[in-house]
């Protein structure tokens, strides 16, 4: 893929194509590429002349000209790029080679009045939009820090694997959360994945307030933060980005490691009621 840029824009050509990656410009030098590239959000320029793409803005703009789906292919890639050192090591940027061009040659396909609608929808109450994604059942987790005070934990439905390679988690804390800033400032988190008999246990991280491991067994992880007894596996996590997402946070986690019980089943959430495998 070929990202352009022009005195007037900055675009796309070859989206499809995740085997190369370089920047073409015509505009009058660095100085007016930083000032394009930082407009469109997409990164800035080095002290060398290479840029920095912004990995998730790069993505988005793959993703309006490439109906494929590309996952597979962009993690690959992703990859490559870390193992040549082309990234930094949350790989949130990737750095590309600029090549100076004449304007026509650098034409973007993206000028930003080329953006899809807008999409108008009346908005979907809460109580709503929970009962409808109610009908996902998942897991339940416990996530746990070490913070300064002493052990700190709250429940959390909203957990998944992100990445293989390397070894990435998400978890999305609500923005009320009272635990959670204790558990960021540490910069290190535990997933608990709860046994089916460990209802109790997280009725008593859901609440607000009190001392939530009290009666608890636990024991410090790899990281330090607490691993609960008798759950069905654990990942010991250090923080990489912290982003908005609505009324939640977005965290990655980045595996230290983990581990898992065979011999335990699951504890599982449908439509606001605990459940257990048959």
């Amino acid at each position: 893929m070929i990202v352009t840029i022009t005195e007037d824009a900055v675009g796309l050509r070859d989206g499809h194509d995740l085997t190369r990656l370089h920047v073409e410009s015509a505009t009058a030098g660095r100085a007016a590429d930083a000032e394009r590239l930082e407009a469109a959000g997409l990164g800035h320029v080095r002290e060398d002349g290479d840029v920095l793409l912004d990995v998730a803005v790069l993505h988005r703009l793959v993703s309006t000209t490439v109906e494929a789906d590309l996952h597979t292919a962009w993690q690959g890639m992703l990859s490559y790029a870390a193992r040549k050192g082309w990234t930094d090591p949350d790989r949130r940027f990737l750095r590309a080679h600029v090549e100076r061009v004449p304007e026509d040659r650098a034409d973007p396909l993206l000028p930003e009045s080329t953006g899809p609608e807008p999409i108008t929808a009346e908005p979907i109450p809460p109580d709503r939009f929970r009962a409808v994604l109610g009908h996902y059942a998942s897991g339940v987790t416990v996530i746990t820090g070490a913070a300064a005070d002493g052990p700190v934990g709250f429940s959390c439905q909203s957990f998944s694997a992100l990445s293989l390679d390397p070894p990435l988690v998400l978890i999305l804390p609500g923005k009320g959360s009272t635990s959670w800033p204790k558990i960021q400032a540490t910069g290190r988190f535990c997933v608990n994945v709860l046994a089916a008999e460990q209802e109790a246990l997280c009725a008593g991280f859901a609440r607000s307030g009190g001392d939530k491991f009290a009666g608890v067994e636990h024991t410090p992880g790899t990281l330090g933060a607490p691993r609960l007894a008798g759950a069905c596996a654990w990942i010991d996590c250090e923080i990489g980005t912290v982003s908005e997402g609505g009324d939640h946070l977005v965290v990655l986690g980045r595996v230290h490691a983990l581990d898992a019980d065979p011999a335990k089943a699951p504890l599982i959430f449908h439509k606001g009621q605990y459940g257990k495998l048959a």
